[in-house]
């Protein structure tokens, strides 16, 4: 029996609107259907043809996104499109405006992190300057989890054509019995990727060629030839974290997959905020969102070194781009911004090199944890403004 699709409706019209002129006050995103984004080439049936994988009954789960908003402290919005200044509709999931903070936190849309990050550059120029935008994008599976199991199951980071020649000429009967002693090993690891499709299919955001072009972004890191010759190489997926692509761009891939289902089911019921901010915080979405500045300042140090007065003066920063400080992860809570750097030196996280500060190796094993992680946008947000100011003053010296 074939479903019936439903579609969202604007309250505005379909007639395309100018982006929202620069002003003193905090507009509201322009909120406009999707009229014409895609690929134009396809069908409308098949470029947004739902996410449909698995026959079980899979719950909708439609309140996840708006729980998400109110516990990074925004008030949600159910958009479906937003035009930054250059016209072009971007795709959004969901969308949250914390007004006292000025900031506007959008779920996008966008399969992959560069388009994610454009897009927050053009909805940025179309806001007034002073309202900051946070841009979070669903990343579905791990090709870096679905690797180590497949290793972990064959015992070969490496695997070729021969090696399944080989096993297709062994006798029915021992081909058999391997198919039956791997099959414990293998159950695991197809349990999480069943998780990870019914965590996408139940918020019924996510369309197939999006999702097609998330596992196509992540698998590309495979060698097709391997020593023994034609077969794949998956080496290069071990330290590729899902995330790897969204971090240097100062965005947030949010690891869906990451979400047990039980998980999935606390958000959206959204009884319990704390709770909620507590299952962010295990997956380093929140801090993102709210960096806890010990940890961020050691990120800064680890990915580009300077002297306390520089660090002081991007920690400061974070505010200012639409990351107000959470408490510390470190230190103790009073600690001030002006203390930091001294606080982390006397737990000797930081040392004084002649020319800037320095990781210990303490300090070394607290990043190694979570360098690759959601969070870590935030240090790359920073960093490239700062670095961005430093290049435009040194073009415009005589």
């Amino acid at each position: 029996m074939t479903k019936k699709r439903t579609t969202r409706k604007s309250s505005r019209g379909s007639k395309p609107q100018k982006a929202p002129p620069r002003s003193n006050t905090h507009p509201r995103p322009s909120i406009e259907p999707e009229d014409g984004a895609g690929i134009a080439a396809l069908p409308d049936e098949i470029e947004n043809a739902p996410l449909e994988v698995l026959e079980e009954e899979i719950p909708h789960l439609e309140h996840f996104w708006q729980n998400v908003m109110r516990a990074a402290g925004c008030e949600p919005h159910s958009p479906d499109a937003i035009r930054g200044a250059s016209g072009v509709p971007h795709r959004l999931i969901s969308a949250g405006i914390d007004e006292p903070g000025h900031r506007l936190v959008i779920i996008s849309g966008e399969p992959d992190a560069r388009s994610a990050a454009l897009a927050q550059s053009d909805i940025q120029a179309a806001m007034s300057r002073d309202l900051r935008v946070l841009v979070a994008r669903p990343i579905l599976m791990s090709a870096q989890d679905l690797a180590l199991g497949i290793a972990r199951t064959t015992g070969r980071s490496r695997l070729s054509l021969k090696d399944l020649e080989t096993f297709g000429s062994r006798p029915e009967e021992e081909r058999n019995q391997l198919g039956e002693a791997l099959a414990p090993q293998l159950q695991p690891l197809m349990e999480t990727v069943a998780q990870w499709i019914r965590n996408a299919q139940s918020l019924q955001s996510f369309r197939l060629l999006e999702v097609v072009q998330q596992i196509l972004e992540q698998i590309v890191r495979i060698h097709w030839i391997t020593p023994d010759g034609p077969g794949a190489d998956l080496t290069d997926l071990f330290a590729g974290d899902p995330a790897i692509e969204d971090i240097p761009l100062g965005t947030c891939g949010f690891p869906l997959f990451a979400f047990s289902g039980d998980e999935m089911e606390t958000v959206n019921s959204g009884t319990d905020l704390d709770e909620i901010r507590r299952l962010l915080r295990k997956h380093n979405v929140f801090q993102y969102f709210f960096p806890p500045p010990d940890q961020l300042a050691l990120g800064l140090v680890e990915r580009q070194p300077q002297d306390e007065t520089a660090i002081v003066r991007q920690l400061e920063q974070s505010a200012r781009l639409g990351h107000p400080h959470a408490v510390n992860e470190l230190l103790g809570e009073d600690v001030q911004l002006v203390d930091l750097i001294d606080a982390l030196k006397e737990r000797k996280f930081l040392v004084g090199g002649e020319v800037s500060l320095e990781l210990t190796p303490e300090g070394e094993s607290v990043r190694h944890t979570i360098r690759y992680t959601p969070r870590e946008g935030t240090v790359s947000k920073i960093l490239n403004r700062f670095n961005v100011s430093l290049d435009v003053s040194k073009l415009l010296k005589p």
